[in-house]
């Protein structure tokens, strides 16, 4: 099953190849993959968004879902799968860009491109769009450069989406919270002002109990001064 699979990987890449390849084409895809490399348009688009106030919540959502691609995808999924890279397997083929290292299921690069156009898109449209028609060119990229197999960049495009969705849906769970809180400040008045008659009703309940523990204390130790003097008076000889 495997086999075949990688089989029909590496025909399309050959087909890729033989077909598109050109040094105009070269440029464009070196120049795409690229500008994702080690995150740096996500880390981008992450500190511009951090300038504009209503883009703010897109641009956490974009950082929460690149660093779920790096934890789902590259610490995890890779190294379980442990998929070679199709220019080791297939040793015949030169690759125009230095070797990277790691394994290659799934694509890092298609799964960052696509978590951060989901992001973005859940938040605006017009602007997701454009992200994911970056993505898509991204993820050819990866193919056309032969250092990831079609299936790989299948399963970064689903691995970045389901990031995407649970960035965002996080992000817009905290800012709903934070929402309903900022909505209702006299509830929280009041939730203070019940607290600070708790604590006073507390602290006065306390002080009589001092006060009653410190009478019953005093009347019992009349009592037994008392009782010391008249065993004290019954004692002494009668006047004669």
């Amino acid at each position: 099953m495997i086999e075949s699979i990688t089989a029909l990987d590496l025909s399309i890449l050959d087909f890729i190849r033989n077909t598109l390849s050109s040094p105009v084409a070269d440029i464009i895809m070196k120049c795409l993959t690229y500008s994702i490399e080690y995150g740096a348009m996500a880390i981008l688009v992450f500190i511009v968004m951090m300038f504009v106030k209503k883009m703010r919540k897109t641009g956490f959502a974009v950082m929460g879902a690149t660093l779920s691609v790096l934890l789902f995808g590259e610490l995890i999924l890779k190294h379980i799968v442990c998929r070679p890279r199709p220019f080791v397997v297939n040793s015949a083929i030169d690759i125009i860009i230095k070797a990277p290292s790691g394994f290659s299921f799934p694509s890092s690069h298609t799964a960052t491109c696509f978590a951060m156009a989901t992001a973005i898109y859940l938040f605006h449209k017009r602007l997701g769009i454009i992200a994911y028609i970056y993505a898509s060119l991204v993820a050819f990229s990866r193919m056309y450069l032969y250092v990831h197999y079609p299936s790989d960049v299948f399963g970064g495009v689903i691995l970045g989406i389901c990031c995407g969705i649970g960035a965002t849906a996080l992000v817009k769970l905290i800012c709903k919270k934070d929402r309903k809180s900022k909505k209702n400040p006299k509830q929280n008045k009041r939730s203070n002002k019940y607290d600070g008659k708790q604590k006073t009703y507390s602290a006065f309940w306390d002080t009589l109990s001092v006060i009653h523990f410190r009478l019953r204390y005093t009347q019992g130790f009349l009592k037994y001064r008392a009782s010391r003097r008249s065993i004290k008076f019954s004692t002494l000889p009668p006047k004669s």
